[in-house]
């Protein structure tokens, strides 16, 4: 049997699976604290992309039959064995050109309940454009990584300084789509594979920050079995997904006691 951690984020939702046996009468184990026990290493690697296919349109979830054909075309228009890097071809899957496909972890299934993607809000299943601000924030990262003037001229990514997977919020990549979740009676620690990202967040009603960050400041309550974890201030002049220092993102984590669940 495998336990669940439900992540939702944004409207975005994920399901994050680790092998573990659960009690036979299905309550939710707890620490010393009478916390949830959300502790383990966990993996959150799927084939369902985040945001739905433009060719599917509104059509929010597929068939077992459709989506056991996508699968198939998607294992093998991402493998990255097949794939002359001089060349190219129709529907060149992002990556890292000199890894072969030995070392992506992207997972060999989609989700459980067939969405189409792990966007569920908007209907549409797409991440919503950027405005004018974001537009050119966007616009002045992408100049500065073309230039390449200086250390400051690559991405957080490159410099090891933070992993595009590891959130918030958490979104499945190529690889590295592990973490590992550490609780205390007054925080939690989320330890992402990509970088190493370690988010500490402690359990409180509200946290102040000095400065902004490259991962936002988060702070996280329960709500009855859920964490909730909030996360704002961020470092709006150079982030990954260029967003504000306006923006908060919410997560909700829960364990669940099935072999699948979904959002």
């Amino acid at each position: 049997m495998k336990h669940i951690l439900r992540a939702c984020y944004l409207g975005l939702g994920a399901l994050l699976f680790a092998p573990a046996l659960l009690a036979q009468d299905g309550s939710i184990p707890r620490t010393e604290y009478g916390q949830p026990d959300l502790q383990g290493t966990y993996t959150f690697r799927t084939l369902t992309p985040l945001n739905r296919p433009p060719e599917l349109a509104d059509k929010a979830t597929l068939t077992a039959e459709e989506v056991a054909e996508w699968e198939k075309f998607e294992l093998r228009r991402q493998n990255r064995d097949l794939i002359i890097d001089s060349v190219g071809g129709a529907g060149y899957p992002p990556g890292v050109i000199s890894y072969n496909n030995f070392w992506y972890e992207r997972g060999t299934n989609a989700l459980g309940d067939y969405r189409t993607s792990l966007i569920y809000d908007p209907p549409n299943g797409r991440r919503p454009p950027l405005n004018e601000a974001g537009r050119l924030r966007r616009e002045a990262r992408n100049q500065m990584l073309f230039e390449s003037a200086g250390p400051e001229g690559r991405t957080t990514v490159d410099r090891c300084l933070t992993g595009f997977v590891a959130g918030p919020p958490i979104v499945p990549g190529g690889y590295n789509n592990n973490l590992q979740i550490v609780q205390t009676k007054d925080s939690v620690m989320i330890l992402n594979e990509m970088v190493h990202s370690a988010r500490i967040i402690p359990i409180a009603d509200e946290r102040e920050t000095k400065q902004l960050l490259w991962e936002g400041n988060s702070v996280a309550h329960w709500e009855g079995d859920t964490l909730v974890i909030q996360t704002k201030d961020f470092y709006h002049d150079y982030n990954e997904e260029g967003i504000s220092d306006q923006a908060v993102v919410t997560e909700h984590i829960t364990r669940v006691n099935a072999a699948y669940a979904g959002v």
